[in-house]
């Protein structure tokens, strides 16, 4: 909480991970409907992605983070203009690649 994107995307890079764009996580939450797992719960009631998006009145502008709204039970929110953003209700989480196999 209180992590506005700047911070969040430097923390990924530092741990050599990256933030879930909105469709790694909408992936995420059917493979475990499927599957009949639990799912991943937003640890905030919104959360930073990596996915961009410009603004609908302002085609030619820049892009915008968007973050997932847990109240829309994980479904995407409109983009977040103020990157500079922190807010008790907006935090992050990482994404790793995956460990290359074991050599025997």
């Amino acid at each position: 909480t209180y992590v506005d994107f700047w911070d969040a995307w430097a923390y990924s890079k530092a741990m050599n991970g990256k933030l879930p764009a909105e469709d790694e996580w909408l992936s995420t939450i059917e493979f475990c409907l499927n599957r009949q797992i639990a799912s991943p719960r937003l640890e905030t009631l919104r959360e930073w992605t990596s996915t961009r998006q410009r603004k609908p009145s302002f085609p030619m502008g820049p892009q915008y983070p968007r973050v997932l709204n847990q109240l829309n039970g994980g479904a995407p929110t409109s983009f977040v203009e103020n990157r500079s953003l922190r807010s008790s209700d907006l935090g992050f989480r990482l994404l790793f690649p995956p460990e290359p196999p074991s050599q025997p």
